[in-house]
């Protein structure tokens, strides 16, 4: 082998990082771009349900509370919860063993055209004393 056969190898492997590199590039601008003119909407703006404390947390600002994550797994059964306070604080905790197991099973068979899944678990959050009292508002 000569020398200049690398020296292409690496001139084409470079050339093609620069250009998976220009094309994130390009996808984060007309992202952008897109959000801008409002063709696609923010993260903020999506549909979602809240829990509105009935009295805010003493000492300080909170005052609600909006479901951020949640992960379900089978094997061991458990569900991991994350959820962001209005003033961007995250609370988590997660359900494991048979409560998870239960809980699970009322996802999995579950009909949220009435009652959204963001709602149920607002509400299990409530009932398991992990979140204050209050109401959910908003869309889901």
């Amino acid at each position: 082998m000569n020398w200049r056969v690398h020296y292409r190898d690496t001139i084409n492997l470079l050339g093609g990082i620069a250009g998976c590199v220009l094309a994130i590039c390009l996808v984060i601008v007309v992202a952008m771009f897109a959000q801008e003119r409002g063709w696609i909407a923010p993260p903020d703006a999506l549909a979602i349900e809240q829990l509105d404390l009935a009295t805010p947390i003493t000492g300080s600002a909170i005052t609600s509370y909006k479901v951020l994550q949640i992960t379900l797994g089978t094997t061991p059964p458990v569900i991991d919860w994350t959820v962001v306070d209005n003033t961007g604080k995250t609370l988590s905790g997660s359900y494991s063993g048979p409560v998870a197991t239960t809980l699970l099973s009322q996802i999995n068979t579950g009909n949220f055209t009435v009652t959204s899944l963001q709602k149920k678990i607002i509400l299990q959050l409530q009932a398991d004393g992990k979140l204050g009292a209050g109401t959910v508002s908003g869309t889901p």
